[in-house]
């Protein structure tokens, strides 16, 4: 089996702890992403009989990870993270190798994503909250 990584998204939330202009931080979400999964098998005999199947999943998974950002000026920021994305379990389910007459029917895969991410943020400030009088 061949397994190709199209997309990968995450939603995640950030825990930290502030001092000055920086803030250090822990990050932990649900992680999925897009896999195309191509398989092949040749079942022998004396007359050698090859199967073959293409198949799109997506999988979902968490993501962990830690960074930095630092206040550079009054509304922009600079950080750095890395983030650990985890995909376990079953990645192909039932498919016929109609070529074959055999069927695939479960094929499992542990893979890790490991991203390191640099970013710089602005923040838009819409001023102070107005306050209504009557």
């Amino acid at each position: 089996m061949n397994v190709k990584q199209d997309w990968l998204a995450s939603l995640k939330a950030r825990v930290g702890y502030t001092w000055g202009p920086g803030m250090v931080y822990v990050a932990a979400g649900m992680a999925w992403t897009g896999l195309q999964i191509d398989g092949n098998a040749t079942f022998g005999g004396p007359v050698p009989v090859f199967g073959s199947f293409t198949q799109n999943r997506i999988k979902s998974g968490t993501v962990i990870g830690t960074g930095y950002e630092w206040m550079i000026a009054p509304n922009w920021s600079a950080r750095a993270e890395y983030l650990f994305y985890n995909f376990t379990g079953a990645i192909v389910t039932s498919n016929q190798l109609t070529a074959a007459n055999a069927t695939v029917n479960t094929g499992t895969s542990k893979f890790h994503d490991s991203v390191v991410r640099i970013g710089l943020d602005y923040k838009f400030d819409w001023g102070a909250p107005v306050a209504t009088r009557y």
